[in-house]
C-alpha cells in the first residue's frame, strides 16, 4: 500500500494535500517517509505545482542523500502509476479509521483513559480531513476567453476590502479582494491582537461582517478592546459612561462583528463561518488549532492550508495570527524564516504575509515595524512603520 500512496503525492497534487491530513510520518518506513518529506518540500515550495518533478527529486536525493541516493531513486523510478490517486487516499482514510477503532474497542475494555483520548482526538482529525474531501470541488470558478468587464468588476475600489492602517493598504494598491488569505506574526507582547483587532474594526467601519474567532486572549477581553477602537474611548472612560462608548462603537460598526471561543479545529471554523456568513474571519491564532497532525510545524501548515480552503470555498477574507520564533526577538524587519515552526510551509498557504517587529527604540516610541514578506497581491515587499496607542488597540501610519 506505501507504494501507491508514493505513485499517488507524486503524480495528484490533491492526492498528497489529503493524504498529508490523514497519515503521521511514523505510519511510513524509513525510506517511505522520507519520500513523502521531499514531496512535501517540493509542493510547499511552488503553490502551482500539480505533480512532482522526479528529476528534481533525484537531484534531491544526490544532495542530501549521497550514499542512499541510488535506494531512493529506485523506488521513485520503480514505482508503479496508480489509475485513480484519489481512491488511494480515501482508501487510507477507511484503513486507518478502521485500524483506530479496533485500538479504541481494546482501549475502552482496558479503560486506558489517556490512550482512548488520543485516539478518539485522531478519529476527529480524520473527521475533519474527510469533511474537507467531500466539499473540494464546491464553489469552483472556471472562465473561458477573457471575460475582462467581469475581472476586472471584482478588482474596482468599491469591491476590495481595505486594509488598516492606510499605510498597509497603499502596500496592497487600495484592498484585497475576497478569498484572500492574510497571515500575520510576531512575538509575543509585539501587538498582534492589537494589529488584528484594528483590522477587524476597519472591516466593520467598512460595513463588512468580521468573525473574530481568538482562542488566544478571552473573548470578552478583545471585544472590550474592540469597542475602545471604535468609540476612541479607554477602558477607564468606557466604565466612566458605557452608554456613551456603546453609541460610539456601534455608530462606527461595532455590531458588524461576531467575537467567539467556540472552536478548537480548522473545521468548527468553517462551521462557524458557514453559520455566520462573515465578509472577513480573524482566527487568532492557528497554532492552537488542534487536529493539524504531528508535531507544531505540520499542525501550523495543515491548518494554514485549511485557512486558505476556507477562504477560498466561502468567499471571504481570512486573516490567520500565529507567532514568531526567537530570531525576531528585539527586530525591526521580519522574513518569512522568523515564523515559529513553520518557514516555508505555512508561507506557501498564505497571499499576503505580515511580519510585526520591534526593539527597544521602537518600544519606547510607541511604534512598530510592518514588513510585508510574501505579497502575491501586488508583489510589494516593502517595509514601513507605525504607531500604536495600546490603549485604543489603535494601529495609525505615520
Amino acid at each position: 500500500m506505501e507504494r501507491n500512496i508514493l505513485s499517488a503525492i507524486i503524480t495528484n497534487r490533491g492526492a498528497f494535500e489529503y493524504i498529508r491530513k490523514v497519515l503521521r510520518m511514523e505510519e511510513f518506513s524509513t525510506q517511505g517517509a522520507i519520500i513523502f518529506e521531499k514531496v512535501k518540500d517540493f509542493y510547499d515550495a511552488d503553490d502551482d505545482a500539480q505533480t512532482v518533478d522526479t528529476t528534481v527529486l533525484a537531484s534531491v536525493f544526490d544532495r542530501e542523500y549521497p550514499k542512499h541516493a541510488d535506494t531512493f531513486k529506485g523506488i521513485v523510478d520503480t514505482l508503479e502509476e496508480v489509475p485513480s490517486p484519489a481512491n488511494i487516499a480515501q482508501e487510507v482514510l477507511k484503513i486507518k479509521r478502521h485500524r483506530i477503532r479496533q485500538e479504541l474497542a481494546g482501549a475502552l475494555l482496558e479503560n486506558k483513559d489517556s490512550v482512548i483520548t488520543s485516539l478518539m482526538d485522531q478519529l476527529t482529525e480524520l473527521d475533519a480531513a474527510e469533511a474537507y474531501e467531500e466539499d473540494e470541488n464546491e464553489d469552483r470558478e472556471t472562465f473561458s476567453g477573457l471575460e475582462i468587464d467581469n475581472l476586472l468588476e471584482t478588482f474596482k475600489k468599491e469591491n476590495l476590502i481595505q486594509l488598516y492602517p492606510k499605510s498597509l493598504n497603499e502596500k496592497v494598491e487600495g484592498g484585497v479582494i475576497r478569498q484572500t488569505h492574510i497571515c500575520v506574526f510576531a512575538r509575543p507582547e509585539v501587538g498582534k491582537s492589537l494589529f488584528c483587532i484594528n483590522l477587524a474594526c476597519g472591516f466593520a467601519i467598512q460595513g463588512l461582517k468580521v468573525l473574530y474567532l481568538c482562542n488566544e486572549d478571552p473573548v470578552r477581553s478583545i471585544a472590550l478592546r474592540s469597542v475602545s477602537r471604535l468609540s476612541g474611548k479607554t477602558r477607564r472612560e468606557i466604565e466612566a459612561d458605557p452608554r456613551a462608548a456603546e453609541q460610539a462603537a456601534t455608530e462606527k460598526g461595532y455590531k458588524n462583528i461576531v467575537f467567539s471561543s467556540e472552536f478548537s479545529t480548522a473545521d468548527d471554523v468553517r462551521r462557524l463561518t458557514a453559520k455566520y456568513a462573515p465578509d472577513c474571519v480573524i482566527v487568532d491564532q492557528i497554532r492552537n488549532l488542534k487536529g493539524g497532525g504531528d508535531g507544531l510545524t505540520h499542525s501550523l501548515e495543515t491548518n494554514s492550508i485549511r485557512m486558505r480552503e476556507i477562504a477560498k470555498r466561502q468567499n471571504v477574507l481570512v486573516v490567520s495570527v500565529t507567532q514568531a520564533g526567537d530570531s525576531a526577538s528585539n527586530k525591526l524587519v521580519l522574513d518569512q524564516s522568523d515564523i515559529d515552526s513553520s518557514k516555508t510551509g505555512l508561507p506557501a498557504t498564505v497571499d499576503l504575509l505580515i511580519g510585526i517587529g520591534c526593539n527597544d527604540a521602537f518600544e519606547s516610541n510607541g511604534q512598530r515595524m510592518a514588513s510585508i514578506c510574501k505579497n502575491k497581491v501586488t508583489g510589494n515587499h516593502d517595509y514601513f512603520p507605525f504607531s500604536i496607542n495600546p490603549s485604543l488597540s489603535k494601529a495609525s501610519s505615520i
